[in-house]
């Protein structure tokens, strides 16, 4: 008898502790109070209660239109909302970013539709609640042009130290979009580079050499190994910023041993985070603590889309760029600094890319 009630009870307790798991969850990670738990759930909640219009709004908004020209009207029997946008978009290009936008949304029974003469697009579907809803899409040259429906694009140039002496490499720091560019520290170049730079109000970020996977750093001065502590880190940092005080933060291009050690990943993140500064990474093979890392700290960081070396033979994967920025990603992409990409940037790549869209890293990384 007394084994049997004592079975019920681990059975009961089992059931409640189960129950209480589900219906109040542990914190989830990096969320280390009462508060942060209750700031997620109302923000959970808030994003629940949006609507199909609401949505719409929120997007639209957070793209830097005007509310003012949104208008919304909602009976028991039909929606109905005006958007008028700037004509800096064509219809096309309109179409693409509504469609997405709102078969995302949950639209059901979507059909859209372009009216050539009077330039707007409509589209009718119904809505979760099964109420026929229409959205007119008017394309004006009134209206503000502050609307953005692509993403950014920013450009590292990278590799800088070295190269300094041909005409090139002067040029290629005065191009006329808001690129960035990364310097290796304690080469015979790099002040004059980053001076250079600095004068002509580029982005700085320091290409800080790390331990890579095959091969050896041993000539570098100032450099990341792995199994580095807190100390060591520290003063290497501060040293490559005593000569280019005003970079914005790190490059590490490989450095693939360092990366793939928790111990001195989470060492050389404490060190950029008391420092202020953000962390640029774009490794290939091993796996990469930086990301994990980087968030548990809450450390600006970002991995890069690509490296490219050569753009004069990267059509493919420059299209596969542009095809991200039109859909609205921001992108962060490497370039090598050689004579042969300034031609390619100074002559082509406006075939490829809106220089408008072009923005520095801390547009993306802050």
């Amino acid at each position: 008898m007394i084994r049997r009630m004592l079975l019920i009870i681990i059975f009961l307790l089992i059931a409640v502790n189960t129950a209480l798991y589900h219906f109040d969850p542990p914190f989830q990670k990096g969320l280390e109070t009462f508060t942060d738990v209750l700031k997620l759930r109302e923000k959970e909640q808030y994003a629940s209660r949006l609507d199909i219009f609401d949505k719409i709004d929120h997007v639209l908004i957070e793209k830097n239109l005007d509310p003012r020209w949104i208008y919304s009207s909602k009976t028991d029997t039909l929606w109905f909302k005006r958007i008028r946008v700037p004509s800096k978009y064509t219809r096309s290009r309109y179409n693409i970013f509504f469609q997405r936008l709102i078969k995302r949304s949950d639209a059901v029974s979507f059909r859209a539709e372009e009216f050539e003469f009077s330039n707007k697009i409509v589209y009718r579907f119904d809505t979760g609640e099964r109420i026929p809803a229409v959205v007119e899409i008017m394309i004006s040259p009134r209206v503000d042009d502050g609307l953005k429906l692509t993403g950014n694009l920013s450009i590292l140039i990278t590799g800088f130290g070295d190269n300094w002496g041909a005409e090139w490499t002067k040029n290629i720091l005065e191009l006329p979009f808001d690129y960035s560019v990364s310097i290796l520290p304690d080469r015979w170049a790099s002040a004059k580079i980053y001076a250079h730079a600095v004068s002509s109000s580029k982005t700085v970020l320091i290409n800080l050499p790390m331990e890579p996977e095959r091969g050896n750093i041993d000539r570098e001065r100032y450099r990341i190994m792995k199994g580095m502590n807190d100390f060591t880190i520290d003063f290497v940092v501060e040293k490559v910023f005593e000569q280019m005080p005003e970079a914005y933060g790190i490059l590490n291009h490989r450095g693939e041993k360092v990366i793939s050690d928790y111990d001195t990943v989470e060492s050389f993140l404490r060190v950029l985070k008391r420092r202020g500064l953000v962390y640029i990474e774009k490794h290939e093979g091993r796996y990469s603590y930086s990301g994990l890392i980087s968030e548990d700290t809450n450390l600006p960081f970002s991995e890069p889309y690509m490296f490219l070396e050569d753009l004069t033979s990267s059509s493919a994967q420059l299209n596969r760029i542009t095809e991200k920025i039109i859909n609205g990603d921001d992108v962060i992409l490497l370039i090598k600094a050689s004579e042969d990409n300034y031609n390619f940037l100074s002559s082509k790549a406006a075939g490829y890319f809106d220089f408008n869209d072009i923005v520095p890293i801390p547009e993306i990384v802050r």
